[in-house]
C-alpha cells in the first residue's frame, strides 16, 4: 500500500526519467551509429580500376553535376573530400564486382540528426551519378547498410530499463520518501487537481467578472510579457539561450486561471507577431500558444506552488507542446513530410527542450515562489499556495 502511495506521488518524476532515458538510448545510439555504420554498393564495370578510386574521384564527377544544375546531389553536402580522413572508405575487387564501402554519416544532411532509409537512398543516387559519370554502362548490383542499430529498438529498451531503475529505487527507499500534507486541499480557496466542477466556475468567474483592478493588472503583465521577448538569458551553449516570457505568461494564469490563459496565448502570439515584424503566421503557433496558457492554467491556477507541479507544468510544455508540436508546424513550414518531421523532433526539438527543462523549471518555481509572498499580501491569491510541512508515509 505504501509503494503504491508513493508510485501515484512521484509519478511526475517517474515520467521524466522515462523520456530521459528514451532521449539517451535514441541519441547515444545514432551517435554510435554516425562511427559504425557503413554503406556498400556493389557494381561491375569494364572502365572503372580500383586504384583511380579516390576523394577525386567522387569530387570531379559531383562537381560536373553541380554546374549542371544538379544540386541535390552537391559534394557539399555529400562531403567526399572528407571520405579519405581517416580511411572511411574501403575498396575491394574480385573477378565479377567491384564493393565501395562507405561511412554512412557522410549521406546525410545537416539537418538529420540520425542515419535513416533517406540517407541510405541518398547514397544510391550518389553512387549511381558517380558511377554512370565514368561509366555509362556500369551494372550496379546491389547497395547495402552494416553495423546500423535502430535507434528506436535501443531507445525502448533504455525506457524500460529506466523504469525498472525507478521502481527499484522506490523499493529502496520507500521508507524514507514522503509525500505532502493533503490535508490543505481541504480548504475551498484552492485545488488538488482541476477536475471540479467548482474549478471551472471559478476559472469562468474570473474572465466574466473582471474589475478595473484586474483589467489594469493584466494589460501591465501582459506588456511586460510582450517586452520581455526581447531579453534571453546566456546558457554558454551556441543557440540555446534562456528565454524569460514565460514567467509573465505564468505569473497571469497563477492569478487568473487557465481561460485567461488561453486568451493572452492568444494575444501574445498574434500581436507579438506584429510587433516583432515577422514574416510568416500560422495559426498552429498561435494554438500552441494558447495551449501553453491553458496548461499553465491547469497547473498553477490556485494550487500549491509545488517543484513537482512545475515541473509537471513545464515537461508537458517542453516535450508535447514545443517538442512534438513545436516540429510538426516547423516541418509544415518548411514544407517537410512526416517522416523528416518526425527525425526533426527526436533528433533537434525533444533534445533541445530536455535541455531546458530543468533550467526553466527552477527559475519559474524560484520566480512564483518570490511572486506569489507578494501576492499573498495583496490578496490575490489564497495564502494556502505557499508549501506546507512534508509528513511521512508511515
Amino acid at each position: 500500500m505504501k509503494f503504491l502511495k508513493l508510485f501515484k506521488h512521484y509519478w511526475v518524476i517517474m515520467l521524466t526519467v522515462l523520456v530521459i532515458s528514451f532521449w539517451l538510448g535514441f541519441s547515444i545510439t545514432s551517435r554510435v551509429n554516425q562511427e559504425t555504420t557503413y554503406y556498400t554498393v556493389k557494381f561491375y564495370s569494364t572502365k572503372i580500376e580500383t586504384e583511380n578510386i579516390d576523394a577525386n574521384f567522387f569530387l570531379k564527377a559531383l562537381e560536373k553535376y553541380d554546374k549542371d544544375g544538379n544540386l541535390s546531389y552537391s559534394y557539399a553536402t555529400v562531403k567526399p573530400n572528407e571520405f579519405f580522413e581517416e580511411n572511411d572508405i574501403e575498396i575491394n575487387e574480385d573477378l565479377m564486382s567491384i564493393n565501395i564501402k562507405i561511412k554512412a554519416v557522410y549521406f546525410m544532411t545537416e539537418q538529420e540528426g540520425n542515419i535513416s532509409e533517406k540517407s541510405l537512398e541518398r547514397f544510391e543516387k550518389v553512387m549511381k551519378k558517380v558511377l554512370t559519370f565514368y561509366d555509362k554502362n556500369v551494372l550496379i548490383m546491389d547497395s547495402a547498410t552494416s553495423s546500423y542499430i535502430s535507434p528506436l529498438l535501443i531507445a525502448i529498451i533504455t525506457l524500460v530499463t529506466g523504469f525498472i531503475a525507478f521502481l527499484i529505487f522506490l523499493f529502496i527507499f520507500r521508507n524514507k520518501l514522503v509525500i505532502p500534507n493533503l490535508n490543505v486541499y481541504k480548504n475551498s480557496e484552492i485545488y488538488r487537481y482541476p477536475v471540479t466542477k467548482k474549478y471551472w466556475k471559478d476559472s469562468i468567474f474570473k474572465v466574466k467578472n473582471l474589475k478595473v483592478f484586474d483589467m489594469c493588472m493584466i494589460a501591465i503583465l501582459f506588456a511586460l510579457q510582450l517586452s520581455l521577448k526581447w531579453i534571453k538569458i546566456p546558457t554558454g551553449f551556441p543557440g540555446l539561450n534562456l528565454g524569460v516570457t514565460y514567467l509573465m505568461f505564468a505569473l497571469i494564469t497563477v492569478i487568473y486561471g487557465p481561460i485567461w490563459g488561453i486568451i493572452i496565448g492568444f494575444g501574445s502570439d498574434t500581436i507579438g507577431f506584429f510587433v516583432e515584424a515577422k514574416a510568416y503566421f500560422h495559426f498552429g503557433y498561435t494554438l500552441q500558444a494558447m495551449l501553453s496558457g491553458l496548461v499553465y492554467g491547469l497547473c498553477l491556477y490556485k494550487t500549491e506552488v509545488k517543484f513537482s507541479r512545475v515541473l509537471l507544468c513545464r515537461f508537458i510544455i517542453n516535450v508535447f507542446i514545443n517538442g512534438v508540436l513545436g516540429a510538426f508546424l516547423w516541418g509544415d513550414y518548411m514544407g517537410w513530410k512526416v517522416d523528416a518531421s518526425l527525425l526533426y523532433m527526436w533528433a533537434v526539438e525533444i533534445p533541445k527542450n530536455i535541455i531546458y527543462l530543468i533550467p526553466q523549471t527552477i527559475l519559474l518555481y524560484i520566480f512564483l515562489r518570490a511572486a506569489s509572498v507578494l501576492l499573498i499580501k495583496k490578496g490575490m491569491i489564497p495564502k494556502e499556495v505557499l508549501p506546507t510541512k512534508h509528513e511521512s508515509l508511515e
